[in-house]
């Protein structure tokens, strides 16, 4: 499979030891009226020992499919800052804060970890952190049949656009496109009650059709749907 684009699960600033050093499990953490308190493990298996921040954002994204993120305050995590010990894990929990409520359509959240070194860095140097963006999900209120459609938008300057709009109660996630026998990686939500307009960086050959590569609520089977041409003209 080639590499389409970067995906939104992990985001690092820093060396690639220092990515490798620590690991986190789940990747995507989901809050239901049958578990109502989500949790996520850091195991550092570094010698070193750091600090460790937590921070929950809600997430919304733009009309470029980039996400929006804003402070929180029905969710909490706990503990929000911790000593992460030389070859050692810490376990955080995260839930509501007065009780689940749950709306009509499932609710989006981005957990941030950061790892801070505990000593500053030398003179002449820069800190360089790093960063996890986890995924949290809370369920819809009511299941209901998921309503996501797809089309691709030529460009005057010679791109190609995927259009996509949700209107469903819950997530579905781009995970690759494929092309006259090739696939392209891609790693993109489609958030409920969102539309958004994406670049697809890959070349176009006419004649042979799109197919999408897509993912709704649970990261359960991959589904592939033929997707078509707007109609119209070419946009600017």
């Amino acid at each position: 499979m080639h590499t389409l684009g970067l995906g939104f699960a992990l985001l690092l600033a820093g060396s690639a030891s220092a990515a490798a050093a620590l690991q986190v499990q789940p990747l995507m953490l989901r809050l239901t009226t049958k578990e109502p308190v989500a949790a996520v493990t850091i195991h550092n298996s570094d010698a070193a020992e750091y600090l460790l921040q937590a921070e929950v954002f809600r997430w919304s994204q733009d009309g470029n499919g980039r996400d929006v993120l804003s402070q929180a305050d029905d969710v909490l995590v706990t503990p929000p800052v911790v000593t992460l010990g030389k070859k050692s894990q810490q376990t955080l929990r995260l839930g509501a804060l007065q009780g689940l409520k749950l709306q009509t359509a499932e609710q989006g959240y981005r957990l941030i970890l950061t790892r801070m070194p505990n000593q500053p860095p030398p003179p002449g140097t820069v800190a360089l952190h790093l960063q996890v963006v986890l995924p949290v999900l809370k369920e819809a209120a009511v299941a209901g049949p998921q309503k996501t459609g797809f089309t691709l938008a030529p460009r005057r300057d010679g791109t190609l656009w995927l259009r996509g709009q949700n209107s469903g109660p819950v997530h579905t996630k781009v995970v690759g496109i494929a092309q006259n026998g090739r696939e392209w990686t891609l790693s993109q939500y489609l958030l409920p009650g969102h539309a958004w307009e994406i670049p697809l960086k890959m070349p176009v050959e006419e004649k042979h059709s799109i197919t999408l590569l897509t993912q709704t609520c649970c990261e359960g089977e991959v589904l592939r749907q033929p997707v078509s041409m707007a109609h119209g003209k070419a946009s600017p």
